[in-house]
């Protein structure tokens, strides 16, 4: 085998398949999450997944979506992310590592926009709050305002994205950006139209607390069945339509395909939503650098365009598509020696009853 440069980074093993430990040094970082660089906080749950159906853009353009929670998950904690016209969402962007990363924000006040609640605080404070954006108020002033609401102000929800494969989320103290929970997101890219899921809850729960793993991840992969299928039949569109344009920019010389743009999204998506600002930036980006990949353009110019994938390429089946176990249970540990103590109840209690 060949040896490729490593590194264990906030629990995760990295490597760097683009060259040897002096190109390795060189590379940006991988991405962090700031909680875990506290030690307050810690991994309270942790889970796998692999996706051998849905391109990893896909995956991540999904878990950035708060308006598909709504329907695909049926969730209402989604809507706190979400936004409206009452309550926009802003877009922060960053360039960082020295020019050689890049890392946007979306916030928005975590109330409910769209689910009707019965949470009568919550409700007033979105009645009642004078939304501030950029240091202006919206809100008009009443004769008992003494024009300071800033102990009144809903938590934030943020959701940041770091280029080119970390997400993570929390409801944030609008005042000091703290967070008690954060939920972070890893997806790998196992090949063109494939990924690897890894998702952990970080938060500052006292360590005598200990959910067993097992039962966290039968519920996150109750909670992931809810769209795979859906984004299976996304991915077969997206892939198809970067195909067609692959193809089209074939005559560029090597080095220009580095360079171009494939405008997947533009073609395919409508970003209409108020939710969708940060999906539509994302978007964007992907478009402009999906092509440096190292060798997808190759992959998705062999798949022949768009019509022989949409027409010539079967659909997989919702047992192959939703087939946990070889997804999840038979790579994960924890999960395998939970079904193999079941197994062995299961004998013991056979032989008890012969």
């Amino acid at each position: 085998g060949t040896a490729v440069p490593a590194m264990i980074h906030q629990g995760l093993v990295w490597i760097f398949p683009g060259g040897g430990l002096e190109e390795a040094l060189l590379a940006p970082p991988p991405p962090s999450v700031p909680e875990l660089e506290n030690v307050e906080y810690r991994f309270v749950s942790e889970s796998i997944r692999d996706f051998p159906d849905i391109d990893w853009t896909i995956l991540l353009e999904n878990i950035m979506d708060p308006d598909h929670g709504l329907f695909a998950h049926q969730a209402s904690a989604f809507d706190l992310y979400s936004a409206s016209r009452n309550n926009p969402m802003r877009i922060q962007e960053e360039v960082i590592n020295d020019g050689k990363g890049w890392k946007i924000t979306s916030i928005t006040d975590a109330i409910y926009k769209v689910v009707p609640r019965g949470n009568s605080k919550v409700q007033e404070k979105e009645d009642k709050t004078k939304k501030k954006i950029n240091g202006i108020s919206k809100g008009t002033n009443t004769d008992d305002d003494d024009g300071d609401d800033s102990d009144n102000l809903p938590p934030q929800a943020t959701t940041t994205f770091i280029a080119p494969n970390l997400v993570y989320m929390g409801r944030r103290d609008p005042k000091t950006n703290k967070t008690a929970f954060v939920t972070a997101f890893w997806i790998c890219p196992t090949g063109t139209g494939k990924a690897r899921f890894m998702a952990g809850a970080i938060s500052t729960i006292p360590k005598w607390i200990n959910i067993p793993r097992w039962i966290s991840h039968i519920n996150l992969n109750n909670f992931l069945d809810q769209d795979t299928y859906l984004l299976t039949n996304q991915n077969r569109y997206v892939l198809a339509t970067e195909s067609q344009l692959a193809i089209q920019n074939s005559d560029n010389d090597a080095e220009s395909k580095q360079k171009i743009s494939l405008p997947v999204r533009k073609q395919l998506y409508n970003y209409r939503s108020p939710s969708e600002r940060l999906g539509g930036r994302v978007g964007k980006f992907f478009d402009s650098t999906v092509s440096r990949v190292p060798n997808r353009l190759n992959k998705i110019m062999h798949m022949g365009g768009y019509n022989k994938v949409i027409n010539e390429q079967d659909v997989p089946s919702r047992e192959v598509v939703l087939d946990r176990f070889k997804q999840h249970t038979a790579i994960c540990p924890e999960s395998m020696s939970c079904v193999k103590n079941c197994r062995l109840i299961q004998k013991l209690i056979k032989f008890t009853f012969v």
